[in-house]
């Protein structure tokens, strides 16, 4: 009996100590999925409804909306708060350049649709400006940046591109080295992201279903042939399983349509938000958040 109670504490022991190795050692070929979010919101207005933005993983926000103490509140809740930066573009006049000291930066080019002066990436003053805030939005506990204007560049003369270009890979590289804990998720920027494998942590792109004509003040369904063309741009991103995010837009009224679009773009592969254009109100994303969520 004794014998037979030792022989049954070994082959116990030895179970244990297989489930420990099953669970330790790597199999080769085989890597854990990467960690990835499944709801995103984006708000840009003032006043923002903290409890129903955390409901979302990750909510996209206009840092000058919220104090840090509502950055916090979003994370105690579950949310990862993301702030909105412009990387091509400075939104403001020439008072507004003097005021920040960037006036020795700006590029040829000024956007009179967005009143925006687009930026020279390779300027030392733009890029410390860009630096600088990242670092601030940092210490106020935002969890990573959303970076729009990537494409801007595309703006100036053909000749002045290719240099604008590579100064926005380096400005984003040298960013992802400075704030390591941020997470960098890029609005667009097809023509830098092959150049910068393991940088974003999430592409979104605007408009493929449902767009807004912002010339002619109207919503539009997008032609095919831009689709075809935005789907030549994702192909690389998917084959790297960057997350994809999809922003098209609707009006509120149009509420039904809304989440149909979010069961195709879900069946598509990207992570969806649907809402009208100034991104000021809750729209519909892989959750729907309702009245009741509170504020």
């Amino acid at each position: 009996m004794e014998k037979d109670s030792r022989r049954a504490r070994v082959c116990s022991a030895v179970k244990q100590l297989l489930a420990v190795l099953t669970v330790f050692i790597p199999v080769p070929g085989v890597q854990a999925a990467p960690a990835q979010f499944s709801s995103v919101v984006f708000w840009y207005a003032d006043k923002p409804p903290l409890a129903k933005l955390a409901q979302f993983d990750w909510a996209v926000v206009e840092p000058g909306h919220l104090s840090a103490a509502d950055v916090k509140a979003l994370r105690v809740r579950g949310g990862l708060p993301f702030a909105y930066l412009s990387v091509g573009e400075f939104h403001g006049g020439q008072p507004e350049l003097d005021a920040a000291a960037l006036s020795g930066a700006v590029s040829s080019m000024r956007n009179n649709a967005w009143n925006s002066q687009v930026m020279n990436l390779a300027s030392p003053a733009w890029r410390e400006h860009l630096f600088g805030r990242a670092a601030a939005l940092r210490a106020q506990g935002y969890a990573g940046l959303f970076l729009d204007t990537l494409d801007s560049f595309q703006l100036l003369p053909e000749a002045e591109r290719e240099a604008q270009r590579l100064a926005l890979v380096s400005l984003l590289r040298e960013l992802h080295q400075r704030q390591p804990q941020l997470k960098l998720f890029f609005n667009r920027g097809f023509e830098v992201l092959r150049d910068l494998q393991g940088v974003a942590a999430a592409v979104a792109v605007e408009s493929i279903h449902a767009g807004w004509d912002a010339a002619n003040q109207r919503f539009r369904p997008v032609p095919e042939a831009d689709r075809q063309w935005l789907e030549t741009q994702l192909q690389p991103l998917r084959a790297q399983d960057i997350p994809l995010v999809a922003i098209d837009y609707l009006p509120a009224e149009r509420h039904e349509e809304a989440r149909l679009l979010v069961k195709r773009l879900r069946a598509e592969g990207f992570v969806p938000y649907i809402a009208p254009p100034d991104l000021g109100s809750m729209g519909v994303g892989s959750i729907e958040v309702t009245h009741e969520a509170g504020q």
